[in-house]
């Protein structure tokens, strides 16, 4: 008599043999047929201020990937504050490091691309769609995709319930929210509402919210200008932008780094209160106070900086990363937990799809998972600002 548990052994042997056949088609499919779309890329670091150097120093180093691949710059399209590099706290003036011992990732990155206060939600939506008249600022450069093309997006940003933006507004709108829901006087509710309204009103960035962001992404699939999609997200709550919103058949895949109400994790440069002996990679001293890089970012990164893109597909790389990042047990003990949303069967395609092909003159650094001390990013935030 064969045992109920001989059943499922037998039906997972088949679903994994489907997984492996249709990824392994997927990549067979791109090698052995001349690719008739355009890779495009937008790469979005939403935040700004020297304590949010590890936005900036992700889409930097994301940037030289896509370059790498042999993307060219009038398909990159850059979001970013710019005002790292050179800032007077900056250590190593115009040099942006996205990892304790790398290079410059800031070299070659698009200076005329959309910065300062034009990176905001607006002009992120109308690249997206392709509304070169709704962007204002910058290089004017718009997502002028078509049917047979691939589309890459990564945004790296604070984030919370339903929105991914700067802290501050994040904090604001937090406190708004308590201050309607307490028990206190109308009138305290009302001057708290009016100075955060003019708070907000002299942010430089904006709030992206996730109804917004899925309406738009339906937008741009009604619109038939793209063949698939891949979206990777870096902001806490992340998960809250996609989850119970993202209907599938949009050809759309995203990957984050975390569920729905948990914070991301960031590699931190701090040595203090670290009260055991240091054996893991600190970066240089004079880094103190700032992340160089979010965990799950530089996870997936530094993956596609040395695996064969044409070989290995967005699977195989979320595998690999969900791995590194949920294993990073270090001084703090933290991890980070990748999850998926959309069309999962977007992800058997080849990275190369998407990134383009490695190439072996491509300068990267490649750290062990568990060489990062970690710190909560939204901590790391708080404990500079109080």
């Amino acid at each position: 008599m064969i045992s109920r548990y001989s059943i499922i052994g037998v039906f997972f042997l088949v679903l994994v043999s489907i997984f492996v056949n249709i990824e392994g088609r997927s990549i067979s499919q791109f090698l052995t047929q001349n690719t008739k779309g355009t890779k495009w890329a937008v790469l979005v670091a939403g935040s700004n201020e020297w304590i949010n150097y590890r936005h900036q120093a992700d889409v930097c180093h994301a940037y030289q990937i896509m370059k790498a691949g042999g993307l060219k710059d009038e398909n990159i399209i850059v979001f970013m504050y710019d005002d790292i590099a050179n800032n007077t706290k900056n250590p190593r003036p115009g040099v942006i490091i996205n990892n304790p011992h790398g290079h410059d990732v800031y070299k070659g990155v698009p200076k005329a691309g959309l910065c300062r206060r034009y990176v905001n939600a607006k002009n992120f939506f109308n690249v997206i769609l392709a509304n070169k008249s709704g962007v204002v600022g910058g290089s004017e450069k718009v997502l002028k995709s078509g049917p047979n093309d691939h589309i890459f997006i990564y945004y790296a940003d604070h984030g919370g319930p339903g929105i991914i933006g700067n802290w501050k507004i994040k904090l604001s709108i937090l406190i708004v929210n308590r201050s309607l829901i307490c028990d206190s006087l109308k009138l305290i509710r009302i001057c708290i509402i009016v100075f955060v309204f003019l708070l907000l009103s002299a942010m430089p960035n904006e709030v992206v919210y996730a109804h917004d962001l899925v309406n738009v992404l339906k937008k741009k699939h009604a619109s038939g200008t793209y063949d698939r999609l891949v979206f990777y997200l870096e902001a806490c709550e992340s998960g809250s932008m996609f989850d119970g919103l993202l209907p599938e058949g949009l050809d759309i895949y995203v990957r984050l780094q975390r569920n729905l109400m948990k914070t991301v994790m960031a590699h931190t440069v701090e040595r203090v209160l670290l009260l055991i002996p240091v054996w893991v990679s600190v970066p240089p001293l004079e880094f103190k106070g700032v992340c160089l890089g979010d965990l799950y970012s530089v996870a997936w990164m530094e993956d596609s900086d040395v695996q064969d893109r044409k070989l290995n597909s967005v699977h195989r790389q979320y595998s690999r990363v969900a791995k590194r990042t949920a294993a990073n047990l270090t001084y703090y003990n933290y991890g980070s937990h990748v999850q998926e949303y959309g069309d999962k069967v977007v992800s058997f395609d080849p990275l190369a799809a998407y990134m383009g092909e490695t190439s072996k003159n491509h300068i990267h650094d490649s750290v062990d998972a568990k060489s990062f001390s970690t710190s909560s990013s939204r901590n790391v935030d708080q404990r500079m600002q109080y």
